[in-house]
């Protein structure tokens, strides 16, 4: 199991108390001690259920949004910047019809260092980042010419999204 997965900053998880059925219980302790006997140091209940939760839950509708991002620009870009004209474009090629929700996720992303996410400014004649732009809604609305492009940190997420999608 990944250890991002299990382990995290004080604060990255929140406490839930939780009811389960005796079997499933006794599974989880059956694994706990499994695991203590083979010096694992993610042997406590509490870790394990975390494990659980983090990777066997199905993708979030924004998570799928995401994901379909990094597809696209994988598929269009080959490991280059992708240009695209629109966000509404953008919206159609990977599934998400809300241009607000788009625009949040690729700021998000951005901010993250997940995308490089730049466009074409006639003013400064170069491209510039879109944390450059005083106004995201000139950068995604007006005009053409956003590029994006899937980092090294980016491709690590594709991947945990991909292989959360497959449980």
């Amino acid at each position: 199991m990944a250890k991002d997965a299990s382990w995290g900053e004080r604060g990255d998880f929140r406490k839930v108390t939780v009811t389960l059925p005796p079997d499933v219980y006794d599974s989880l302790v059956q694994e706990s001690a499994r695991r203590k006997s083979s010096g694992d140091a993610n042997h406590l209940l509490s870790a394990i259920a975390r494990e659980w939760f983090a990777h066997r839950q199905p993708l979030l509708p924004i998570e799928k949004t995401e994901l379909g991002i990094y597809r696209a620009a994988d598929l269009r870009g080959r490991g280059e910047m992708w240009h695209f004209n629109t966000i509404h474009t953008l919206g159609q090629q990977v599934g998400e019809m809300t241009d607000s929700i788009l625009v949040g996720l690729l700021l998000d992303l951005a901010a993250r260092g997940w995308v490089l996410l730049d466009k074409w400014s006639q003013d400064s004649g170069q491209y510039l980042p879109v944390e450059r732009w005083a106004d995201t809604g000139k950068f995604f609305y007006e005009g053409a010419n956003i590029r994006l492009q899937v980092t090294i940190p980016g491709r690590r997420r594709k991947e945990a999204l991909e292989a959360k999608e497959e449980h």
